[in-house]
Formats: C-alpha cells, structure tokens, sequence
C-alpha cells in the first residue's frame, strides 16, 4: 500500500485499469476450461467425479451454480471486449433484461458506440437507461392461486378423460357380450339341421310310394 502514496491519480487509475483488465483475461479463461471440460465430458477423468454430473462436479469442485456459470459463460465468451470494457454485469443484465442474447447484442452495440461518442466515455446511468429502454417484459410469476386453478383445471380435465374411457371400456364390454350372445344363437340354429342332413358319402333316402287301396 505504501507504494501507492506517492502515485498520481492518473497513475493509480491506470494501474487499476490493467489490473482489472488482466483479471477479467483471466477470468474469461477461466470459464473457457470450465466450458471445455463440460463439452467434453473430461471432467470425469476426475476419479472423485468419474459418475458426477457437470451441475455436481461445478459446486462440488469449484463452488459454483450452473446458472452463474452460463450467465458468465455469455458474457466472456459471447461478447468478450464489452464484458472487458464495461463488467460482465452489465452484459448479463442486458441478455437478461433485453429478451436474451440476439437481442441484447443490439443493445450492447449502441453501449459501445455511446462509449466511443463521448469524451469521458458512458457512465453507468447512461447504460441503464438504454438497456431499460429496450427492456422486454418478462412474464409475471405464477401465484400460489393461480397454481392452485391450474392443478384444479388438469384434475378436471384426467376426472374428463376417465369418464369418457370408462364409457367406451363399457361399450366395448356390451358390444362383445352381444356378439357372443348372436353367435351362440346361430350355432344353435344350425344344431336341428345337422341332425337331419345325410351323412358324408350316403344318398338320401327314397320315399317308398304309397299303394293305392292299402
């Protein structure tokens, strides 16, 4: 800390500048071999996370969430200058807020290009309000009413469906039973005509003709 007493200001914020340049580098390489080792798999040549999922392996080994590391993941290695230029904050806030990542490229190209008309550069004000002007509404969260309606009207609609399955398994049932009750009746309507017809390979008889007068 001593050394830095006998530093000017613009000494001191240049210093800090290069400093926060090579941590975000740094950073950002950081998130590159967290990226390969997931797209790989090759963190599982880790014995200890050999049957481990990336989720698992992220908190477990580098005391991480999954959704921290995709925000980063679009920062650094999506739009890497403006991540370095203006924090990974602001990128993600502006994936997040403009309606993800193809649209929030347009909102950080008119960043850079504010940053680059003004003399100073752009403060973090001024970025807000352009990534508010092109904030896109997110849909509200569901309350516990309205998730109480919905499990309602699915309840609804399965006590709908069972009706209407027990109604056809019904049907099925009496189609069958009248199907079998019309073939046991024309099996025995053809019982009193087999007991009569000639056997196989024998002529029918002949009517012996009557004499007249006996």
């Amino acid at each position: 800390m001593q050394d830095l007493q006998t530093r000017s200001i613009q000494e001191l914020e240049k210093l800090a500048a290069e400093h926060r340049d090579q941590s975000c580098r740094q950073r950002r390489r950081f998130i590159e071999i967290l990226y390969y080792l997931r797209r790989s798999g090759r963190y599982r040549e880790s014995k200890r996370y050999a049957r481990a999922d990336f989720r698992t392996y992220l908190f477990d080994r580098w005391m991480m969430r999954e959704t921290a590391f995709e925000r980063e993941r679009r920062a650094y290695l999506l739009f890497p200058e403006a991540t370095r230029r203006f924090g990974p904050g602001v990128v993600q806030k502006a994936i997040t807020e403009c309606g993800g990542t193809q649209k929030a490229r347009a909102v950080i190209q008119e960043i850079e290009a504010r940053h680059e008309k003004l003399k100073r550069g752009i403060t973090r004000g001024q970025i807000e309000k352009i990534i508010q002007r092109n904030r896109v509404e997110q849909p509200g969260k569901l309350t516990t009413a309205d998730l109480r309606a919905e499990v309602a009207r699915l309840g609804r609609i399965i006590e709908q469906r069972d009706r209407t399955i027990l109604s056809q398994r019904k049907l099925i049932a009496q189609q069958r039973a009248r199907i079998e009750r019309l073939t046991a009746a024309l099996q025995a309507a053809r019982r009193p005509a087999e007991a009569f017809a000639p056997l196989p390979g024998k002529a029918p008889a002949k009517e012996r003709p009557v004499m007249a007068g006996i």
